[in-house]
């Protein structure tokens, strides 16, 4: 059995805020952000592999 890692996103809303203040080029990007975080569930931020669990660096 492998484990698998996730980041909650319950602070969705406060991205959606963010996102509203950002001047979007192409302006339909703002859009498809909105839809990106409506749709999205928490984010996986490992994957199953054969030789063992590959964790994303995330520069902390």
């Amino acid at each position: 059995m492998v484990d698998e890692w996730y980041i909650n996103m319950d602070w969705r809303d406060r991205i959606k805020k963010v996102v509203d203040d950002i001047e979007w080029i192409p302006e339909w990007g703002q859009d498809r952000e909105h839809e990106w975080l409506d749709n999205m569930g928490d984010w996986m931020i490992s994957k199953k592999r054969f030789w063992g669990l590959g964790i994303t660096n995330l520069g902390i």
